[in-house]
């Protein structure tokens, strides 16, 4: 009998004694650290409040507080609503706010007023979109 489970045996300890070996090498290559994924997070968290920041102080100009006030809704409501947007969105919004607001310092008026209507725009279809989607 034992020399029926002779070869399966041996087969099983060299498989398993060439295998612990390679296990116990350590941490695999594909796996965050936990401090490296607090770190992530944090940059992550970061970015977006950095975001919300550009958004609030574009939504304080004079131009945008005209569009807020036409749609009637406040800075306020709209940095509160920013945070049911994904971060990537968030992100191009921010950027855009950003890029018009460069134009404004920089006096290109025409072309600056079209944004603001375009940007508004978006801003209210992205705000009437976040309403209706709660109120459902």
């Amino acid at each position: 009998m034992f020399n029926e489970l002779r070869k399966p045996l041996s087969l099983f300890l060299a498989f398993t004694l060439t295998l612990v070996p390679l296990m116990a090498q350590g941490e695999p290559d594909h796996i965050l650290s936990t401090s490296a994924l607090h770190q992530s997070l944090r940059a992550g968290k970061q970015a977006r409040q950095n975001d919300i920041a550009r958004i609030g102080r574009f939504l304080e100009m004079a131009p945008a507080q005209r569009v807020l006030r036409t749609a009637q809704l406040t800075s306020g409501e709209v940095v509160q609503r920013l945070a049911t947007l994904s971060d990537e969105e968030l992100s191009s919004l921010a950027a855009r706010t950003g890029k018009i607001e460069r134009d404004v310092v920089a006096g290109d008026r025409g072309m600056t007023i079209l944004k603001f209507v375009i940007v508004g725009a978006a801003a209210a279809t992205i705000i009437a979109l976040i309403v209706t989607h709660k109120a459902t």
